[in-house]
């Protein structure tokens, strides 16, 4: 979620603190991550992310740091509707994918996905109509997208199927005819965590667009001392100070000094190489340029004009419209219950 590759600038930046390093500080919390990070984590109980969460945030309270939990706004831009539509679709090719990646992973097996791939098409067809056949209450992609994307995920699992391929195997076939039983979420179970929260005496905003950008823009103003979140999109947003990697005890604090110095470049051409690698609203960036590529090109004469040129010609979403949804935005209502 984020910046795609965000990795390749951060990895070399960051200090890792305990959270009685930040006493008597106060930190916006880009809350939903964590909701979401805590569900996963625990099980996918909605009762027993509820009392994880509530009891994370008593541990600030204990170090006399305040915390304001920010949710997500209705009003976000309509190119990250766009793009969360388009992750939704990939997730669910995803899903149909796992429930007949045993018959695919046979198919591998016995003709090899290099040396036959036209064979493997062909089956993954048959395949495809069995999904079609079973799950006709879901919608499925046509069938050419299916098999490309079935070929793009194979090369992921390739890597996997050498390292531990009885384990995969295994998983295969248990998984073969059924879909799992994955619990989720619900805008419901948000709802009812958001008002815990709120009861337990934590501060609870609720932003207009996008959480992160309000966090963002209350340290801009001052109001708080530190954003927590994962998502990248807070260095678009110019966090100057961000925890994240959040643990037990202990998260990373990233000073967005020391990610401009690690590059050797300024604000301005940092915004540029993350919207050549591609944002929550228009994840493709800049086609056929990495991160290295990219960061080169930066670092040349007119380099930036010159990649922000190519950029135009080769998308339908400007530049300079995409570095505008990057604008922050003070606006919020207090939670009340």
């Amino acid at each position: 979620m984020g910046i795609n590759n965000c990795n390749m600038f951060l990895r070399n930046v960051g200090t890792t603190i305990y959270y009685n390093q930040l006493q008597n500080k106060r930190i916006a919390i880009d809350i939903l991550i964590y909701i979401f990070n805590f569900f996963h984590r625990y099980g996918r109980d909605p009762k027993i992310t509820e009392r994880k969460l509530i009891s994370f945030l008593k541990n600030f309270r204990k170090l006399n740091i305040e915390t304001i939990c920010i949710f997500d706004g209705k009003n976000k831009p309509k190119e990250k509707a766009e793009c969360m539509e388009r992750r939704k679709r990939y997730t669910q090719f995803d899903d149909l994918y796992a429930f007949y990646c045993g018959d695919y992973m046979k198919l591998v097996n016995e003709y090899g996905l290099v040396d036959n791939e036209d064979k493997i098409i062909e089956n993954i067809a048959e395949i495809y109509q069995k999904i079609k056949d079973k799950y006709s209450q879901k919608p499925i992609p046509e069938k050419d997208t299916y098999i490309q994307y079935v070929l793009y995920k194979e090369k992921k699992y390739t890597k996997l199927k050498e390292k531990f391929p009885d384990i995969l195997i295994s998983w295969y076939q248990k998984n073969l005819y059924e879909p799992p039983n994955i619990k989720t979420l619900s805008y419901n179970d948000i709802r009812i965590i958001k008002h815990k929260i709120y009861e337990n005496g934590f501060s609870v905003y609720e932003a207009d667009g996008e959480g992160e950008n309000l966090c963002c823009s209350l340290l801009n103003d001052n109001k708080v001392d530190y954003v927590m979140s994962e998502d990248s999109d807070v260095f678009m947003y110019g966090a100057v100070r961000t925890l994240r990697s959040v643990k037990e005890h202990t998260c990373i604090l990233i000073h967005i000094q020391d990610i401009y110095k690690s590059l050797e470049i300024d604000e301005t051409s940092f915004k540029c190489l993350c919207i050549m690698m591609g944002t929550d609203y228009k994840t493709c960036g800049l086609k056929d340029y990495g991160f290295v590529k990219c960061l080169k090109e930066l670092k040349t004469e007119n380099g930036m004009n010159e990649l922000v040129e190519k950029y135009n010609t080769y998308n339908d979403i400007s530049y300079k419209h995409i570095l505008s949804l990057f604008t922050l935005c003070s606006k919020y209502k207090p939670y009340v219950g």
